[in-house]
């Protein structure tokens, strides 16, 4: 199967464990500045990329799915799908909430810089300081996680601005 038939097969199916007959399901549109640091331990070095995303997500009790595009300082671009649940919520008062969050994601670079398209699987915990409002939210997430892509296996960290805002 031909790489884009993967991301679209991924796209399609990624959706359907929160889905379902009667289901309440919230949407969201939201913006994102992730700062990525990868900590390479097959060769030991490390790299560093800002970024920008822009995507849509679902999310159903604590359960979330997310579809979005990215691109970075090196005009790098592409694809991902951030999911996860959430496993914990502190109330901070106010509008204040701690969420700590199981994700995985799955991030897809077409053809650019490389040689080949790319896949990176990742795997993770995320502290998410959020601040809600009745039109959305503004949140603070640090992430920590292990990435695989092309036999390599490295350490995930990033912190993120993300604003969401919500469509229902």
């Amino acid at each position: 199967m031909k790489s884009y038939k993967k991301v679209l097969v991924t796209i399609l199916l990624a959706p359907l464990p929160i889905v379902g007959t009667g289901q309440e399901l919230k949407s969201n549109l939201f913006l994102r500045t992730p700062q990525v640091v990868n900590y390479n331990f097959n060769q030991n070095e490390i790299a560093y990329s800002p970024v920008i995303s822009i995507g849509a997500g679902l999310s159903r009790k604590s359960r979330f799915i997310e579809l979005a595009t990215f691109i970075d300082n090196n005009n790098v671009y592409g694809f991902y799908t951030f999911f996860g649940t959430t496993l914990k919520t502190k109330e901070l008062g106010g509008n204040w909430k701690l969420h700590t969050n199981w994700f995985g994601e799955v991030t897809y670079v077409p053809k650019q810089l490389l040689d080949s398209d790319s896949f990176t699987y990742t795997t993770g915990l995320c502290f998410f300081l959020n601040y809600s409002f009745d039109w959305g939210s503004i949140g603070l997430p640090l992430c920590v996680g292990v990435a695989y892509n092309q036999k390599k296996i490295s350490l995930n960290t990033r912190t993120i601005l993300n604003i969401s805002l919500n469509l229902n």
